[in-house]
C-alpha cells in the first residue's frame, strides 16, 4: 500500500477530552482509525498514542504534527498490528521572555500560561478519555517527542490510567538541570524551563524523570518495552539526556520489561517531519512493535 492509498483509508476525528474545560482549544486530541481494519482481532493490536514536543510552550507544534507519521505507518507492513492512532494537545507555558518569541506571548490566555503539573495532568486526562472511549486497556504504545517524552515518563501509577504496553522516548528531556547546564551559554534553556517549572531548581529535580519520586512508582516501569530513541544529529537535545535516563532504567531493570536503545538520524524536529524516505518517528515505532 502506498502513502496516498493509506491516507484514503483513515478516518480522522478531533475530540474534546475535558468536557467542562475553560480552555477547550487546548484540551483536544486527534484520532485516526482505519476504515477497513476492523476485524475481531482488535484486542491483539495496539493504539499508538503520541505526545508532541515544543519545550512546553511552542504553539506551532500541535497534535497534528503526528499526521505524517500516521500516514507512513498505515502503509507499513506493521499496520496490521495497529488498532488506531491518537495525538494529544495540552495546555502550554508562556514563551521564554526573549525578543524573538514576543509574538507568541498571550498573557491573558489561560491555555498558554500554565506550569507543571498542568501539562502532565492534561496528558493523563487525555489517556483516561481514550481508554474509556476505546477500551484498549494496556494495549497501547505511548510515544513522546522532546518534552513529550518527559511527560510520557512522568506519569505516575495510581491515577486511574492503565500503563502502556510500551513507552518510547524520542529525543527526550529527562534531566532538566543537566539540560540547562549543558547549554549554559544559551539563555533560552534556562528561560523555557523556568516558564514551565518555575525558578526553584529543586522543583526541576522533582519533575525530572531521572530523579522524580513517587511511592507507587511510575507507569513506564510496568511496560513490556521501554525504548529511548535518539539521533546524534540532534542540535537541541544532546545524547547526555538519553544516557542519563538509560542509567536510571538499568538501575531499575525488570525481568518483565525489555529496555532498548534506538538510533535515529536527523535534527531535532526532522524526526517527525518528512525524512527521505520516511519519518524517523515511524522507524522507532516499528522497532518497538516488533518487540511486543
Amino acid at each position: 500500500m502506498d502513502i496516498k492509498e493509506s491516507q484514503s483509508l483513515l478516518a480522522h476525528k478531533i475530540h474534546q477530552y475535558v468536557a467542562s474545560s475553560t480552555t477547550p482549544e487546548a484540551h483536544t486530541l486527534e484520532t485516526w482509525t482505519s476504515t477497513i481494519n476492523t476485524g475481531d482481532d482488535v484486542e491483539q493490536r495496539y493504539w499508538i498514542i503520541y505526545v508532541h514536543g515544543g519545550a512546553w510552550w511552542r504553539p506551532m507544534i500541535t497534535a497534528s504534527s503526528f499526521a505524517l507519521t500516521v500516514k507512513h505507518l498505515m502503509a507499513s507492513p506493521r499496520s496490521s498490528h495497529i488498532a488506531g492512532f491518537a495525538s494529544l494537545n495540552y495546555r502550554l507555558s508562556a514563551p521564554p521572555p526573549l525578543p524573538q518569541f514576543a509574538q507568541f506571548a498571550e498573557p491573558e490566555n489561560p491555555a498558554r500560561n500554565v506550569k507543571h503539573p498542568a501539562h502532565l495532568n492534561d496528558v493523563i486526562a487525555g489517556l483516561r478519555y481514550l481508554q474509556q472511549e476505546h477500551s484498549f486497556k494496556e494495549n497501547y504504545i505511548l510515544v513522546g517527542h522532546s518534552c513529550g517524552a518527559t511527560l510520557a515518563f512522568q506519569i505516575p501509577n495510581g491515577v486511574d490510567v492503565e500503563p502502556p504496553s510500551a513507552v518510547i522516548g524520542v529525543e527526550g528531556i529527562y534531566d532538566l538541570g543537566k539540560l540547562r547546564d549543558d547549554h549554559v551559554n544559551v539563555p533560552m534553556y534556562q528561560y523555557f524551563i523556568e516558564s514551565a517549572f518555575g525558578k526553584d531548581e529543586q522543583e526541576w529535580k522533582d519533575a525530572s524523570p531521572v530523579s522524580q519520586r513517587n511511592e507507587k512508582g511510575f507507569s513506564w516501569q510496568r511496560s513490556k518495552v521501554v525504548a529511548l530513541a535518539q539521533s546524534d544529529e540532534d542540535e537541541l537535545v544532546n545524547n547526555a539526556q538519553r544516557d542519563a535516563m538509560w542509567e536510571v532504567m538499568k538501575m531499575n531493570e525488570s525481568a518483565d520489561r525489555k529496555d532498548i536503545l534506538i538510533w535515529l538520524t536527523g535534527k531535532h524536529d526532522e524526526i517527525w517531519r518528512e525524512k527521505n524516505p520516511e519519518p524517523q518517528l515511524k522507524i522507532a515505532i516499528e522497532e518497538v512493535l516488533s518487540r511486543l
